[in-house]
């Protein structure tokens, strides 16, 4: 699974008053990839040692599209 976290709100252009936004392109790219996006990342400066195993434990919505997750991060033995 392919999977693409950030430390901002959005991975692509966040549409405000002079930025409209065009549709998301890089949703839309990762969508097709079978991909998923986790955004607004938190703390990630906390994760002290290389090659995490990063878990993402979202809450079930019905019918929607994304959820707010528990992100772990987990040293794997040496």
């Amino acid at each position: 699974m392919r999977v693409f976290g950030i430390d901002a709100i959005n991975i692509d252009e966040t549409p405000d008053d002079e930025h409209p936004g065009v549709g998301f392109p890089v949703h839309h790219l990762i969508a097709r990839a079978a991909g998923v996006i986790s955004e607004n990342l938190t703390n990630l400066e906390a994760i002290d040692f290389a090659d995490p195993l990063v878990s993402l434990l979202p809450i079930k919505f019905a019918a929607a599209d994304g959820a707010p997750v528990r992100a772990v991060a987990i040293q794997l033995g040496e």
